[in-house]
């Protein structure tokens, strides 16, 4: 999704529900925002990650994007060294946009994707799509490497913009193919799975 969709909180409710509902460590690897800004976004929602850290079952870090291949291997011995079942990389963008060309792109995503299913977690790749655009990401890659892909989207229905998510693929599964609408409330991203539009009435901001 693009900007004003929730990709931020949409990771932060993942990491948080893996570590309180699913009971699994998790982590949230950002090369973006400084960890504090995270904790005090989660802070708004109610979810304590400080608590959360201090016992060990989840970790907030930032990377460095410039030298991916050390990041590759500080990520995977983060994930061994905690246990690690759940991971949210944010955003792919942020690291994909210092490499030289989409060959160079897909090879640090392919290894990337290795060593989070060689490590057997489940992850949220958050990626950025161009404002305007028709394309699921900046680079044109991403959406090939991964399992699956889920779309946010603004949208102009009846006069007023509405947030709508669709599953756009998810490998080896069946999944829903209709635009579903969802909000982001005082308690997170909440999604509706009955309350659904039909394309003809949906105009695409982004």
């Amino acid at each position: 999704g693009t900007v004003g969709t929730g990709k931020t909180v949409f990771g932060l409710q993942y990491v948080y529900n893996a570590c309180t509902v699913a009971n699994e460590p998790a982590i949230f690897a950002t090369f973006e925002e400084h960890t504090f800004e995270l904790r005090k976004q989660a802070r708004k929602f109610g979810w304590n990650f400080e608590e959360l850290e201090s016992r060990g079952v989840l970790l907030i870090k930032r990377y460095d994007p410039f030298i991916m291949e050390e990041v590759l291997s500080i990520l995977q011995n983060d994930i061994k060294r905690m246990g690690a079942k759940r991971v949210v990389i944010h955003t792919v963008s942020n690291f994909t946009i210092y490499m030289k060309d989409l060959a160079e792109i897909r090879r640090t995503i392919v290894k990337l994707y290795d060593v989070l299913k060689l490590n057997g977690c489940t992850s949220i790749l958050v990626c950025e799509s161009p404002p305007g655009s028709t394309a699921i990401s900046r680079s044109g890659v991403e959406e090939f490497v991964v399992d699956g892909v889920i779309r946010l989207r603004k949208a102009l229905i009846d006069n007023e913009f509405k947030l709508v998510l669709n599953i756009w693929k998810l490998r080896g599964a069946s999944h829903s193919n209709k635009l579903h609408l969802y909000e982001i409330t005082e308690n997170g991203v909440v999604i509706y799975p009955d309350r659904t539009v039909d394309m003809e009435q949906v105009e695409f901001y982004t």
